[in-house]
């Protein structure tokens, strides 16, 4: 039958839990050690998620002892299971049996939501170490508890922001600066230089051509006629053409030349007799 000094924590019952919190370090000789506040508790038991969850032993209306508990989880057995933080009563009420009640309120738990442990720690000079083994709890003895607080925790924890400002900063150094573009001084390469000979040689046999300014231009941030990507500016090149290139180049001529020429050239032609 369930014990009914026991029941489950309420939030008009946290300011004495928070008491017992402070009597229980002072137990375990390490006052200064408790650092727990109302509000901290309190949001921490019935906040809008909470994760912390508590019973309460009463009597005459007076809360004398409390468990107040966590999940865990087993990767080995696939279960939850319950780790009780803290474990208390009054040392005027001690041997009326309410730390047994405390501890099977615990194992109902897991009992009617198919946990598969409940586990707590215990100081090796705590004289209940008897009781619990009585109980049937298993001591761990070849399990160390290992613990990151304070100071070597915040240092084992990386910093987001630095680290992605490193990271920023690293590949800013792995490229290449670009070099300043002139906006009066546009250089060909030599490839492009070759490609536009050949072709101006292929359309005229003059040494001179001039390009259109959508080819190369000023960079332009607009005009009264709308945004432009570029500003014309006239660039010359000079391309020098081979002597094979030259043999192909055929002058365009226009008819009346082309008429006159002709005429020129049969007034020239000898008598054949």
């Amino acid at each position: 039958m369930p014990d009914d000094r026991i029941r489950r924590i309420r939030p008009d019952d946290v300011e004495a839990a928070v008491q017992l919190a402070y009597d229980l370090a002072e137990y375990e000789r390490a006052p200064d050690d408790c650092h727990l506040t109302a509000p901290q508790l309190q949001e921490a038991l019935f906040g809008d998620a909470p994760k912390l969850f508590g019973h309460v032993a009463e009597l005459d209306g007076e809360v004398v002892g409390f468990a107040v508990w966590f999940l865990n989880y087993s990767t080995w057995r696939g279960v939850h299971g319950i780790y009780l933080e803290d474990l208390f009563v009054r040392p005027a009420h001690r041997g009326s049996g309410l730390g047994k009640a405390l501890l099977a309120a615990l194992a109902a738990e897991c009992v009617a939501n198919g946990y598969g442990r409940l586990e707590w720690s215990v100081l090796d000079w705590n004289p209940a170490t008897e009781f619990y083994k009585a109980l049937g709890a298993v001591a761990m003895d070849e399990w160390t508890v290992n613990r990151l607080t304070d100071a070597p925790l915040q240092a084992l924890a990386p910093r987001p922001d630095s680290s992605c400002r490193a990271q920023s900063s690293s590949r800013s150094a792995r490229r290449p600066a670009s070099p300043p573009r002139s906006a009066a001084s546009v250089s060909v390469s030599p490839s492009r230089r070759s490609s536009a000979h050949a072709r101006d040689g292929r359309r005229n046999s003059s040494t001179s051509a001039t390009m259109p300014s959508s080819a190369i231009g000023t960079p332009h941030t607009g005009s009264p006629d709308g945004p432009s990507r570029y500003q014309p500016r006239p660039t010359t090149i000079n391309a020098i053409t081979t002597p094979g290139e030259r043999a192909h180049v055929r002058p365009r001529i226009s008819p009346a030349d082309a008429a006159k020429k002709a005429s020129a050239t049969t007034m020239n032609v000898p008598d054949s007799t």
